[in-house]
């Protein structure tokens, strides 16, 4: 027979589970557009998370991927190349720069690009 320690050690497990999906599911209607009210209403149904819980899932996500970025930059500093492409929907078109014109921040790219060990630095000289 299962002890009051077991049987609630065995709900806790579940209950985890049973929120991770919730969490998923509340995160999908976040990226689908769904509106906040209509996430904290489901939450209140009891289907989904309420809209905070999302969002701090999602701000622990980013602060994480932002972390092992960082981490695999300075262990790989030698060996990487990091490019920034200005005007990336227009990659295939000449332009001519100008001062005059201001680009739009939302067309930027920023690409992380890991090369091969065995090819030799290229040699900085002054």
């Amino acid at each position: 027979m299962l002890e009051k320690a077991d049987a609630d050690l065995i709900a806790s497990i579940n209950n985890k589970y049973i929120n991770g999906i919730k969490v998923e599911i509340g995160s999908y209607l976040q990226t689908s557009g769904v509106s906040a009210t209509s996430i904290d209403t489901l939450a209140n149904l009891g289907l989904s998370v309420l809209r905070k819980t999302v969002d701090r899932k999602k701000k622990i996500i980013s602060d994480e991927h932002e972390q092992s970025v960082d981490n695999y930059c300075l262990q790989n500093m030698e060996k990487i190349f990091i490019l920034n492409i200005d005007d990336y929907h227009n990659i295939h078109c000449r332009t001519k720069p100008s001062l005059l014109k201001i680009h739009n921040i939302f067309h930027f790219v920023t690409i992380l690009l890991n090369s091969n060990s065995n090819i030799p630095r290229i040699q900085i000289i002054f």
